[in-house]
């Protein structure tokens, strides 16, 4: 007999990435900012909250149809519209005026319209755009409300403040049911009783317990004084007619009176008092929780030449307050710092926020970013438009030294908000179409989710795994104060039909959008495709942020591909924030792995004559890994022969095989291969 060697067949595949087409692909915002509605007919009076995970609500008056209706649009992180195409109608039949708008807290947001019956309407929609008071929404004011404000109350509601002819200044709670909790009849809830004074000019402010500080005008034309006012959360206020801020009299105007929360329950009040024809300057006054005026007297934050007017407030997080404002010189927007005693805390009459020469700024509005704010303001003159600039808490600037453009061609007609993890949103009418924009905390535009930028087998290995190039998200930054990225988790899509009735079990009446465990330790989540793309998905490994540009993940696949095809895994990552109800998802991203290793050649390859039955009794030893598919069986007349298919005589799967037409006289070699299943 003749022994031959054993020898392997190797049979490679390699794949580097397919990018699959979801339904929705994360994208930054655009620079020019992001186009919300270009529906036919004019788009006006704009309004924009947050939807409280790191993505905004759009809503505005629409004249796409006649008579005109409320529309809003829901956009994410990534500025990518989760809504349909030039946003939902939120009205219902009737002409609508487009009043106020807050954030619910929970994705979606309230929004106030008036009537042509000349009543205010609500109506609440969650974040999938759903009307949730009903298709025409809820009757919340009787008689036509003026200068109507509206802010959450923290709880999913609103409060809303208004004046309806005859002097009253009112007040109505809605909450999240839209069910009216003051509802004093006809106007609403009484705020300030003096019917012989007409309140105007109402600002409004959250108290950040469930109720709201409000700051106004009474007395009439001209030179009306100022006032401030606190409707608690039970409805209660400070005094029937509110506290007295500032009254000078005689000729000398007050105007723009602003207010913010101290963080205790009472209250920041700025304004602009005119000193002479060519100087007005911005004051501001302490109110305590209960009304009390602090301080001596009024504490000025600007007196220098020309006019300071416009001033716009909000609380600093230390007990004190930033106030912004246009200044007259330069035309420039300027800033002040005051802490709980009036003091100020920046170089004397305030830091030049912005100022390009020959351009006016007004306007100027403030939104809180980590330690300081971002200010918003309009260009209208020089290059019209949308600009921004972060301030630290020291004075300085933090973008670029003139500010960064947010929208062009924009000077009137918008609305600027906090994105709640430290940028800045703001949506505004432009040649009739609503557009939007949303900068992050470094003055760009925000890109926060993850990126899958490769998916690609792990070479020499026995399969089950590709190896996943990730981008890191803009989130992953320790400069970052709110909503910074703490880790990263990294989930595969099951695509199993047992395994995905197991989930879809799980989940069944939970609604979607929920992580669970399921009985055998393995974490899943499943979600509406809004957030990401569909079907249940299983968390396979996680990793901490560490400020790296990019990451590299093994992932385990569910098969490896073979002769019977390509079996694809699917992948998403998500980042995840100081603040756990802010993450972002990538958009999917798919691979496949390849088993690299072929099986060792077969060893100890013996053979031994049968007499009966007569043939040849082939053995050899059987190989250990665990994706072994058969053996090849090669025989020629030469030692030296090729195996190949004119010459294979037998696949078997164990390591034995009998040849029957073996004889002495034929003078046969044998070959025998391994072949896994790939």
């Amino acid at each position: 007999m003749r022994n031959a060697a054993g020898f392997v067949c190797l049979c490679v595949l390699f794949t580097s990435l397919l990018l699959l087409a979801p339904g929705r692909l994360g994208a930054a915002w655009p620079s020019g900012g992001l186009l919300v509605c270009g529906a036919e007919g004019e788009q006006e009076r704009v309004k924009i909250v947050p939807d409280g995970v790191g993505g905004t609500i759009v809503a505005w008056d629409d004249r796409r149809v006649t008579p005109r209706k409320i529309y809003a649009q829901r956009i994410d992180g990534s500025g990518v519209p989760y809504w349909i195409e030039n946003g939902v109608q939120v009205s219902g039949s009737g002409d609508h005026r487009l009043l106020a708008m807050v954030s619910d807290g929970a994705e979606g947001a309230i929004l106030v319209w008036l009537e042509s019956d000349d009543n205010a309407y609500a109506q609440r929609v969650d974040g999938s755009g759903a009307k949730l008071w009903g298709s025409n929404g809820v009757q919340v004011i009787w008689g036509r409300p003026e200068e109507l404000v509206a802010v959450a109350d923290g709880a999913g509601g609103m409060i809303m403040v208004y004046r309806i002819q005859g002097g009253y200044l009112y007040a109505q709670k809605v909450n999240a049911a839209g069910e009216l909790v003051w509802d004093d009849y006809p106007g609403g809830h009484v705020v300030v009783s003096n019917a012989s004074l007409e309140e105007r000019e109402a600002r409004l402010a959250s108290d950040g317990l469930g109720g709201a500080l409000i700051v106004f005008t009474s007395g009439g034309e001209p030179n009306p004084p100022i006032y401030a006012q606190r409707v608690f959360a039970s409805g209660a206020v400070w005094a029937p007619n509110g506290v007295l801020v500032r009254d000078v009299g005689g000729g000398v105007d007050l105007g723009d009176a602003d207010i913010t929360g101290d963080g205790t329950g009472g209250a920041f009040v700025t304004w602009f008092e005119e000193m002479s024809v060519t100087e007005r300057d911005i004051f501001v006054r302490r109110l305590d929780a209960n009304g009390a005026l602090q301080w001596t007297s009024a504490r000025p934050v600007c007196t220098a030449e020309s006019h300071q007017t416009e001033p716009d407030i909000i609380g600093d997080g230390r007990g004190g307050a930033f106030i912004a404002w246009s200044d007259g010189r330069g035309s420039a927007i300027w800033a002040q710092r005051i802490d709980t005693h009036g003091n100020c805390l920046w170089t004397t009459d305030g830091v030049l926020v912005s100022d390009l020469s020959g351009d006016t700024y007004v306007d100027p509005t403030l939104v809180p970013s980590g330690s300081g704010f971002i200010a918003v303001w309009a260009n209208v003159t020089g290059l019209p438009g949308l600009y921004g600039q972060r301030i630290d808490m020291a004075g300085a600037k933090m973008w670029e030294s003139d500010g960064v453009q947010l929208l062009l061609g924009v000077s009137s007609d918008f609305d600027v908000a906090c994105d709640g993890i430290g940028g800045v949103l703001v949506a505004a009418m432009m040649d009739q179409d609503i557009m939007a924009q949303s900068l992050d905390a470094l003055g760009q535009p925000s890109a926060p989710e993850p990126a899958i930028v490769g998916v690609s087998d792990v070479p020499g290995d026995q399969g089950g795994h590709v190896r996943l190039t990730i981008g890191a998200s803009r989130r992953d930054d320790n400069s970052l104060h709110e909503a910074r990225a703490t880790r990263y988790d990294v989930w595969q899509r099951i695509d199993d039909p047992a395994a995905l009735a197991a989930g879809e079990a799980l989940f069944a009446g939970t609604g979607g959008g929920l992580i669970l465990e399921s009985g055998d330790g393995r974490i899943l989540l499943t979600a509406p495709t809004s957030v990401l793309p569909g079907g249940a998905w299983e968390l396979i490994g996680s990793f901490d942020a560490l400020q790296l540009d990019e990451y590299t993940f093994r992932a385990s696949t569910l098969a490896d591909s073979s002769a019977a095809g390509i079996p694809y895994s699917v992948y998403v990552v998500t980042c995840h924030t100081t603040d756990p109800g802010v993450w972002f998802v990538s958009a999917p991203d798919s691979g496949y792995s390849v088993d690299n290793l072929a099986p060792a050649p077969p060893l100890g390859l013996a053979a031994e004559q049968s007499y009966s039955p007569a043939g040849l009794e082939l053995t050899w030893d059987g190989n250990t890994e665990k994706d072994l598919w058969y053996y090849g069986v090669y025989r020629g007349t030469e030692s030296g022969f090729v195996p190949g298919p004119a010459n294979l005589i037998a696949t078997p799967q164990a390591g034995a095989w009998f040849d029957g037409d073996w004889s002495w006289d034929a003078d046969y070699w044998y070959k025998v291969s391994a072949v896994d299943v790939h």
